[in-house]
């Protein structure tokens, strides 16, 4: 079969392909790979990472023993719209022509400040995980034994892995040109903030009482607080 407009070749996968090209001109993208833009492929280098850090932290998790969960239906809601705007959306965008419509061209300048902000989104996203440790859990939940973390990241942010997913949810706008699924993860990730933190933040007083409440006045929730130095 010969090959048509905006195809390199017919046959198994043509059809993805000949989306993605035809996505790569419209956009008027200017390096291409594979029929992805370098702004998408940094996108999902960054997605990439960010699973391969989280995933044994979820593998322990879910072996750990539960003392109590808060998992209702404003904490689902909020959950399932995070992980549309995270994995479905860009999915949906990156291999299959559904979303089309919505496509626009990254300016330069905006895509190169969403790959350069995903090194400091991935370090706050790498050392959460590693300063929480058993601790970590993608739900409200205490376990047995449960301690509360105040030293490393922790140390300075009171809810560090917020602050990295709220680092990546910008890069994920940055990056990829799409009006709905490049602002899907932001949109998401606040609902589910807007739904937790408060409920998040009683729990851990209703467990840890005044060390938390103390814990709270040293710190802030998304960055370090800042320490003016008077003059002598």
């Amino acid at each position: 079969m010969a090959a048509g407009p905006g195809c390199e070749y017919a046959g198994p996968g043509t059809k993805r392909k000949q989306v993605n090209l035809t996505k790569g001109r419209l956009k008027g993208l200017a390096p291409m790979i594979f029929g992805l833009s370098i702004f998408d492929i940094v996108f999902i280098v960054v997605f990439v990472t960010g699973i391969c850090i989280r995933a044994p932290y979820d593998r322990a998790n879910n072996l750990a023993d539960k003392r109590e969960t808060r998992f209702d239906a404003r904490e689902k809601a909020g959950l399932l719209l995070a992980v549309s705007g995270a994995i479905l959306l860009p999915a949906i965008y990156l291999f299959t022509p559904l979303l089309n419509f919505a496509d626009y061209s990254v300016n330069p300048f905006v895509g190169t400040t969403g790959a350069v902000l995903s090194g400091p989104a991935m370090w706050a996203f790498w050392r959460s995980h590693k300063d929480l440790g058993r601790q970590y859990s993608p739900k409200l939940e205490v376990k047995q034994s449960h301690q509360l973390i105040t030293e490393g990241i922790y140390k300075h942010v009171r809810h560090p892995m917020y602050t990295a997913v709220l680092l990546n949810s910008i890069c994920q706008l940055c990056l990829i040109g799409n009006w709905i699924a490049g602002p899907a993860y932001l949109v998401g990730f606040s609902v589910l903030y807007w739904c937790r933190i408060d409920r998040e933040e009683a729990m851990m007083l209703d467990q840890f009482g005044e060390s938390y409440r103390d814990y709270m006045t040293k710190t802030n929730r998304w960055f370090p607080k800042v320490r003016w130095v008077r003059a002598r």
